[in-house]
């Protein structure tokens, strides 16, 4: 057992007729050690405006968001509609497996996504509402890091790692505004300028 999978054939269970890999059925699933990204970082309060993001673990398509955010988390004095709520679900067009992580002031979040066996980083900045499980937003996708330096949310860049990245979830440096993840090769990309400044892949020896 491996998280949301199983790895015995299904042959061996003579009342379990599964209709996927997952328990969950489908063809989604996330990765056993992923976690959302959780805004705000206090550790002592809860807070109205704190909300979370989630990998869907299944590529992204015209009704399957493949990265999705919740609001109204918790019930009582915030409770204003559903607990939780959907507050955005986007699709970026790949299939998200690992932990995304946040800007500090939380209003970007980057995130690892695979398109066929390509990894890319994908730095997203998200606007307060937009789409739903079944019809999620496309945001806007931007061809330069100074485009998206400037652009208006929701809006998106990606930066490819030229190989596939199954298990690593991308760790933010705060201080250096600084970015690592590693690849199925065993290498390491380390990604520069991430939330503050003109993010790229630094291709010197780490």
């Amino acid at each position: 057992m491996t998280g949301n999978g199983y790895q015995v054939t299904a042959s061996g269970f003579s009342a379990f007729s599964p209709t996927s890999a997952y328990l969950s059925g489908g063809a989604a699933g996330v990765q056993p050690n992923v976690y959302p990204a959780k805004f705000s970082f206090s550790t002592t309060s809860a807070s109205c405006s704190d909300f979370a993001i989630y990998p869907m673990g299944t590529a992204g398509a015209a009704g399957a968001p493949n990265i999705i955010a919740y609001n109204n988390l918790y019930s009582g004095d915030c409770t204003t509609g559903a607990v939780p709520s959907v507050s955005w679900a986007y699709n970026t067009g790949g299939t998200v497996t690992t932990s995304p992580t946040f800007s500090a002031d939380g209003s970007q979040v980057a995130f690892m996504q695979v398109s066929s066996t390509t990894a890319s980083l994908v730095l997203l900045k998200w606007a307060a509402t937009g789409g739903s499980i079944a019809a999620p937003t496309s945001p806007t996708v931007l061809a330069s890091a100074s485009a998206y330096r400037s652009c208006t949310a929701p809006c998106y860049y990606e930066l490819s790692l030229g190989a596939n990245d199954t298990l690593s979830a991308p760790f933010y440096d705060y201080l250096r505004d600084a970015l690592y993840v590693g690849d199925d090769s065993g290498n390491p990309h380390q990604f520069l300028g991430v939330f503050n400044g003109s993010p790229a892949e630094n291709t010197s020896r780490i």
